[in-house]
């Protein structure tokens, strides 16, 4: 099992550094062009379950949870997305969408909570970069941040 600091020495060279962070939604259009879909075409268990996961997430705040549901439209500005999809011939869009279709389920102040995308993701997440009061907190975010590239380099 990693410890941050193990962590932190194996990529430090890997973090993307910023100053402060962008709004989450502002990240997700950097990476793609998106429209927004009725959220109601989610099952309301499911939609429970997102934000039930949010809110323990948060702790004991009791934040409102605001989701919204995001089709990927597919462009060349996403297309390394939906050829990801592509190729592993993957499903999981067809509750949802007919065609097969990158979509991304975002809450407001937190970002990406589920996406069919691992390629979208991983770009959202290092573009959401470290602050310097993370690094000297060492905090969850840190952590979390470390070893999604740790996952995605072995």
């Amino acid at each position: 099992m990693y410890t941050i600091e193990s962590l932190l020495d194996k990529y430090q060279d890997k973090i993307i550094m910023v100053n402060k962070k962008k709004e989450p939604l502002a990240i997700l259009k950097d990476l793609a062009d998106i429209v927004e879909v009725d959220l109601n075409i989610l099952h309301p268990f499911q939609l429970n379950i997102i934000k039930e996961n949010i809110q323990y997430s948060l702790g004991e705040t009791k934040k409102e949870v605001k989701l919204h549901l995001y089709k990927v439209i597919d462009n060349k500005k996403s297309n390394i997305y939906y050829n990801e999809i592509n190729k592993k011939e993957s499903l999981d869009h067809k509750p949802y969408f007919e065609e097969r279709t990158v979509f991304v389920i975002h809450e407001e102040t937190l970002g990406i909570q589920e996406t069919n995308s691992e390629l979208l993701y991983r770009d959202y997440l290092m573009l959401s970069g470290v602050t310097k009061k993370d690094l000297e907190e060492k905090n969850q975010y840190l952590f979390s941040y470390l070893s999604y590239i740790s996952a995605w380099n072995e």
